[in-house]
């Protein structure tokens, strides 16, 4: 994961730089959802044609989605709340919300390629061997 996390330095950085939150909340909350997000997609492309089309084009997709969130939270004002200091901190819980439901939109999509080889030969993709958490039966829905 240390080389995945490596090619997409800026974007992760970008992200994590963005987030309003102590090392210790972005350790407990969004750092466990990064990691499985990242092992369960960084292979996968976001589109077949169309956007994001290579080999880790997810999980480039996710990242960006979830900076594009960070930016729209941040500038709009939540007026929700009682008070003011509620405001706020009803800001930050909906800042996390939006970037963490950018982050996994896309999780699906797992349920839902089909992988082929370098000999155009359907193979099952998992996580674990960086080729199919689905039974080779299922790799194509």
């Amino acid at each position: 994961i240390q080389t995945i996390c490596s090619r997409y330095a800026d974007q992760l950085h970008e992200l994590i730089d963005a987030l309003p939150f102590s090392a210790q909340q972005i350790d407990a909350i969004v750092m466990p959802v990064l990691q499985r997000i990242i092992e369960l997609v960084h292979l996968l492309p976001a589109s077949e044609v169309h956007h994001h089309s290579g080999v880790g084009g997810c999980l480039l997709h996710l990242l960006e989605c979830a900076s594009a969130a960070i930016q729209l939270v941040k500038g709009r004002t939540f007026r929700d709340g009682e008070t003011l200091e509620e405001n706020y901190h009803n800001k930050s819980r909906i800042l996390l919300t939006a970037v963490l439901v950018a982050l996994v939109h896309d999780v699906g999509k797992i349920f839902d390629v089909r992988v082929v080889d370098e000999n155009d030969r359907e193979c099952a993709w998992t996580h674990q061997n960086g080729t199919s958490i689905l039974p080779k039966r299922n790799a194509s829905l």
